[in-house]
């Protein structure tokens, strides 16, 4: 090491010496100071409440569940099932839709045919001429 960094060492060393205190940290309650142990009990108090509204809220969404479930229970005895009427109305729905989805692209491609039977006429045409021109040249 060098000289520097061993003074350093030595002064850190010393220093924590004169900082760190020469009775230990509190650790419990007894060992708080006074003023420290009487805003114990408010501050309990506090958290007691706090506590107390979090069940409060958890017991009335509870309850709510209670009933969203009794609701269900009773559509389903009075024969309305709405989660399997709306799914089986999705896939007629998506049935239709694919349908014409189907019939579009079938006229898409009818009617994209057509138009790639001229192109292809104009690129030959094209390179006919490419070719008559070619032999002109020479």
């Amino acid at each position: 090491m060098k000289k520097s960094t061993k003074m350093l060492v030595a002064l850190l060393a010393g220093f924590s010496f004169v900082v760190s205190p020469a009775f230990p940290a509190p650790q419990g309650e007894k060992d708080m100071p006074e003023e420290v142990r009487k805003d114990k009990p408010e501050q309990r108090k506090q958290n007691e409440k706090k506590t107390m509204e979090r069940n409060k809220d958890g017991r009335e969404k509870k309850a709510r569940d209670k009933d969203e479930v009794k609701r269900e229970k009773a559509r389903d005895k009075e024969g309305k099932k709405p989660n399997k009427d709306r799914r089986k109305a999705q896939k007629k729905q998506d049935r239709e839709r694919e349908t014409e989805q189907k019939q579009r692209d079938k006229e898409d491609r009818e009617s994209s045919n057509r138009p790639d039977k001229e192109r292809k006429d104009r690129k030959d045409r094209k390179r006919e001429d490419g070719k008559v021109r070619s032999q002109q040249k020479e």
